[in-house]
């Protein structure tokens, strides 16, 4: 099976992981993680025009615009360290972290577009995907955003699982991205 790029999907994976990677290289997090969608398998045929194509919801309330606004400025590779790390849940502890994230070629081209956000409380549910160079690389993410101290913030809980990505599985993810014991 190949992707759209015609890649091998094993290796288009791997890509993909990579480039979730170059976004999220960190060495600390703080909290449990779920692992993020794959990328979905290209279409083998053209839509046909009976079938409607699944509507998104719009991003009409103030909050889910500034959810969705946050969230691409956090995954913005040219934002400042300062202004991402206020776009992040519990952002002491990621200091170094997004130091060595902006040090990474790869993130130089990786962005985020948010397609949805259902806002509940205090969180909200983020469908986002990961772009390297305008091309989505992880396409329909399930992420997270948290109300922290009236900011709406990328979760730790999102930002771990896409650092679960990054190969070797759980074991080799910082100790604050296990939950504790």
């Amino acid at each position: 099976m190949t992707s759209l790029k015609g890649i091998p999907m094993k290796k288009s994976a791997l890509a993909a992981g990579a480039a979730a990677v170059a976004l999220v290289s960190v060495t600390a997090c703080g909290s449990s993680a779920s692992s993020p969608k794959a990328p979905a398998p290209a279409p083998s045929a053209p839509a046909s025009s009976a079938a409607a194509a699944p509507v998104k919801p719009a991003l009409n309330s103030p909050d889910q615009k500034k959810i969705a606004a946050n969230w691409v400025e956090f995954f913005n590779p040219k934002a400042p360290q300062a202004k991402r790390l206020a776009l992040l849940q519990h952002a002491s502890s990621f200091g170094t972290a997004l130091a060595a994230m902006s040090k990474n070629p790869q993130s130089a081209t990786s962005t985020a577009k948010v397609d949805a956000v259902t806002v509940t409380g205090s969180t909200a549910k983020v469908t986002y995907d990961i772009l390297v160079s305008g091309t989505p690389a992880l396409t329909s993410q399930a992420g997270e955003a948290v109300k922290e101290g009236g900011t709406w913030k990328v979760s730790v809980k999102s930002f771990c699982a896409l650092l679960a990505m990054q190969g070797g599985g759980k074991s080799k993810l910082p100790a604050a991205c296990k939950p504790a014991s």
